[in-house]
């Protein structure tokens, strides 16, 4: 699914070599707005200027940096699209989702081959902050 505001989409075009994982948490809470994510990047100051330029990123937070690899908070700005949201409307779950080259590459759970064609159809919604 392309889209000019996935999350981190900036970030991954403008940094050879990043690599960037959604940490798997479990919440509660479906107006979660902020999501950990570990980063691999040879560069902590390049990384958060792009960071700060990146208009997905309404703010992060580094929890801890070590050896080229960080783990960041990160809080998406309200125009973010997720493919999380898509997923879950058709029933379904991510199971993997990791950076490769300047996007997304997403394991996905789905109910049935129907729900796997809609998602590329679908429009992710944007973010709601609550």
């Amino acid at each position: 699914m392309k889209h000019e505001r996935n999350a981190l989409g900036p970030t991954l075009k403008s940094l050879e070599n990043v690599e960037i994982r959604p940490i798997t948490q479990v919440t509660t809470d479906p107006g979660a707005t902020v999501f950990p994510f570990l980063i691999k990047y040879k560069d902590r100051e390049a990384l958060e200027e792009m960071l700060d330029d990146d208009a997905t990123v309404d703010s992060y937070e580094l929890v801890d940096w070590n050896d080229r690899t960080g783990i960041y908070n990160i809080e998406h700005t309200p125009e973010t699209k997720l493919i999380s949201t898509v997923v879950t409307d058709v029933n379904g779950f991510l199971v993997n989702t990791e950076s490769r080259g300047y996007g997304w590459i997403v394991q996905l759970l789905l109910p049935d081959r129907e729900a796997l064609m809609t998602i590329p159809d679908r429009d992710p919604p944007t973010l709601q902050n609550t």
